[in-house]
């Protein structure tokens, strides 16, 4: 997958290129490198990350970015569609209960609020 590593602040920057400034953010310690907060966001950012690019979720999941084109998932790409179904593949797929599903759901949500606010990207 041809990855974007532009330093772009636009919609056309890859999702990922953003968890690293936002778990410095909310971390804890020197350098915001420690924390639990920081672990479990990373790790759904990571899975959230993976089904985007539809490396996870149901065997005919593609990911958010279309079929025909061969990039990472950008901040074009999300839309309330793509957090519906997300919200979805958390409740469903994963067999996660709802109060798991709500709080890895928080981590999503709590990153993109802050993308959108500070320019994350």
């Amino acid at each position: 997958m041809n990855q974007n590593t532009s330093s772009t602040r636009d919609g056309t920057t890859a999702l990922t290129r953003s968890f690293e400034r936002y778990l410095q953010d909310k971390g804890k310690g020197r350098g915001g490198d420690g924390g639990n907060y920081r672990r479990n966001a990373a790790r759904e950012l990571e899975r959230f990350a993976e089904w985007a690019a539809g490396d996870r979720g149901a065997g005919d999941w593609t990911g958010i970015v279309p079929d025909d084109v061969d990039r990472e998932p950008t901040f074009d790409d999300l839309d309330e569609r793509v957090f519906r179904e997300y919200a979805r593949h958390l409740a469903g797929d994963r067999g996660l209960k709802q109060n798991t599903v709500q709080t890895y759901y928080r981590y999503i949500s709590a990153w993109c609020g802050w993308c959108h606010s500070f320019g994350g990207w």
